[in-house]
C-alpha cells in the first residue's frame, strides 16, 4: 500500500495493527509521522500504549529518540539512551550498537541542554533514591525518573505525553474551507441575563462568527462564546481576525480567554497571530494582553476604510452608546466584500441609540454596496416609543443607548437592505421575536431572520 496518500491517523492505526506481526512495517509507517509536531506526539503515545522493550529494540529506540527530539522531550530521550547504553555494556558490547541509534544520539546531542548532555555522557547514574541528599531532589526524581513506588517514570512520561496531547488537540484542521461567505450567530441573549444564576440552558450569551471567503472573523466574543464556538465544531484555525465593538462585558467577556488560547495554539508555529480590530477603550484596557499582536484601533470617523485583504475591508461606523466614564468609543461595522457583481456588505449596527446622523451614514454605506445585509442590534422595547403611537403627531423620543423598535425601523429605511437580521436580543423580547420578524417582512417587504443560536437564522449564507 503506498504511504504517500495516508493520513497521520491512518498510519498510526496501521502501525498499531502491525506491531506484533510485522514490526519492521510498523516502524516504516511511524517514521513517516515525524515531520509534524502533532504526529510525533501520536508516535510517542503509541510507544507508551504498546509498552515496548526499549532495551532490546534498537530501531524502536532510535525512532523513539527522534520523536522526542521533534517535540522537545530531550531529557526523556537522553534517559532512554543512557539506560540502553548501560544495558548494552552489561549484556554484550557497545560495538553492537546499530548506526541508527548512533545517529539518534548525534541528533539529540545537537539540541541538548547541559543536563541532557550530562546524561548522554554517563555523568548522571541511573537514579538511586539514596543518592539524593534533599527531600526536594528525592521528590522530583521519584516523579520524573524511576520512582520509589515504581510509578514515577509512568507518571512523568504520561503527564508529559498528556501535556503535548492537549497542546496538539487545538492544532486541528480548519473547518471553514472553500470560498463560501456566511454569518453565524452564536448567541441567544444580550445584556446581563446569560450571567444570571441559576443559568438556564437557553441563556446563552456569545457573539458572531463571520466567514468571508477564507477569512474568518469573531465579532464581540461575550459571555460563554467559547462554549458555543467549540460546540458548533469550529476550530481556532478558523479564526483570522477578532473584532470587539465596545467595552461592555457582554461583548468582550471571552476575549481574554480567546487570546490566551490562540497564543498557546500558535506557540512555535510560523503562522502569524490573528488580526485584532478593537475600539479604543477595549484596546486600552487589554493593552498588556495584546502587546505584540497585529492590532488596529477602530474609531468611528465616517468613511475610514480598513483594508483586510485584497477583497475584504472593514469600515467602522459611528454609534451612540456611552462606555461608562470613557464616553462613546464604540463602533458599528460595515464589512465589504468585493465580487464580480459588486460589493456585498454586512452592516452591523453595533449597540447604539438612534439619531439622524446614523441615517446619513447608513445611506452612504448603501450607496457603496450592490447588496446589503443589515444586522440590527434591537435590544428591547422602550416606553418612550409608545406615546407617539397613542397620541398621533407626538415626536418619538428614541432610546439613547439602543435601537429598540423605532431605531430598527429607521435603520431599515436608511440602509434599504436585501435581508434584515434581528440580533442582540434582550431576553424579555424572546417570546415575540417571530411576531416582530413577520411584522418587518410585511412592512418592508424584505426577509427578516432571527440571529440567534439554534434558530432558523443562526447561519446565513451570502452570495457575491
Amino acid at each position: 500500500m503506498p504511504l504517500q496518500g495516508l493520513t497521520t491517523d491512518r498510519k498510526l492505526n496501521l502501525a498499531r495493527r502491525r506491531w506484533r506481526s510485522e514490526r519492521a512495517g510498523a516502524y516504516s509507517l511511524l517514521e513517516g509521522c515525524l515531520q509534524e509536531f502533532p504526529a510525533a506526539v501520536g508516535v510517542l503515545e503509541l510507544f507508551d500504549e504498546l509498552q515496548w522493550d526499549r532495551l532490546n529494540d534498537q530501531r524502536g529506540l532510535a525512532l523513539f529518540v527522534r520523536a522526542c527530539v521533534r517535540v522537545d522531550r530531550n531529557l526523556a530521550a537522553a534517559r532512554a539512551l543512557h539506560d540502553f547504553v548501560l544495558h548494552l555494556a552489561q549484556t554484550s558490547s557497545l560495538d553492537d550498537m546499530q548506526d541508527e541509534v548512533r545517529e539518534a544520539i548525534d541528533a539529540l546531542a545537537e539540541t541538548a541542554t547541559p543536563e541532557v548532555r550530562a546524561v548522554l555522557r554517563g555523568k548522571v547514574p541511573a537514579f538511586q533514591p539514596e543518592g539524593h541528599g534533599s527531600p526536594r531532589e528525592l521528590f522530583l526524581a521519584s516523579f520524573y525518573l524511576n520512582s520509589l513506588l515504581n510509578l514515577g517514570s509512568q507518571c512523568g512520561l504520561r503527564a508529559f505525553a498528556r501535556k503535548l496531547g492537549l497542546a496538539a488537540e487545538s492544532a486541528q484542521q480548519r473547518q471553514s474551507t472553500g470560498r463560501s461567505t456566511y454569518l453565524r450567530f452564536l448567541k441567544r441573549y444580550s445584556s446581563f441575563t446569560p450571567m444570571m444564576a441559576p443559568r438556564h440552558k437557553d441563556r446563552i450569551g456569545g457573539g458572531y462568527f463571520f466567514n468571508f471567503d477564507s477569512y474568518g472573523v469573531v465579532v464581540d466574543p461575550g459571555h460563554r462564546f467559547l462554549d458555543t464556538f467549540f460546540g458548533e465544531n469550529l476550530k481556532l484555525d478558523d479564526i483570522n481576525g477578532i473584532v470587539v465593538t465596545h467595552f461592555h462585558d457582554d461583548h468582550y467577556a471571552d476575549f481574554p480567554a480567546l487570546i490566551s488560547l490562540l497564543f498557546q495554539h500558535f506557540k512555535g508555529s510560523n503562522r502569524r497571530h490573528v488580526d485584532l480590530f478593537l475600539d479604543a477603550t477595549t484596546s486600552e484596557r487589554f493593552a498588556p494582553l495584546i502587546e505584540g499582536w497585529n492590532t488596529t484601533v477602530m474609531r468611528s470617523e465616517t468613511g475610514t476604510i480598513l483594508p483586510i485583504n485584497d477583497t475584504l475591508s472593514l469600515e467602522p461606523l459611528p454609534t451612540q452608546h456611552d462606555i461608562m466614564e470613557h464616553g462613546n468609543t464604540g463602533v458599528g461595522l460595515a464589512f465589504r466584500l468585493e465580487g464580480p457583481a459588486g460589493a456585498s456588505t454586512v452592516l452591523v449596527t453595533g449597540d447604539t441609540g438612534w439619531n439622524e446622523s446614523l441615517g446619513d451614514c447608513y445611506k452612504s454605506v448603501r450607496r457603496k454596496s450592490a447588496s446589503l445585509v443589515l444586522v440590527a442590534h434591537v435590544s428591547s422595547v422602550y416606553e418612550g416609543e409608545v406615546p407617539a403611537i397613542l397620541s398621533g403627531g407626538v415626536t418619538v423620543r428614541p432610546y439613547e443607548k439602543h435601537l429598540c423598535l423605532y431605531g430598527l425601523a429607521k435603520a431599515i429605511e436608511a440602509s434599504s437592505p436585501e435581508t434584515v437580521v434581528l440580533s442582540e436580543i434582550g431576553e424579555e423580547l424572546d417570546p415575540w421575536l417571530a411576531t416582530l420578524s413577520l411584522l418587518v417582512e410585511r412592512t418592508y417587504g424584505v426577509p427578516c431572520l432571527i440571529g440567534q443560536i439554534d434558530s432558523s437564522g443562526d447561519r446565513l449564507g451570502i452570495g457575491h
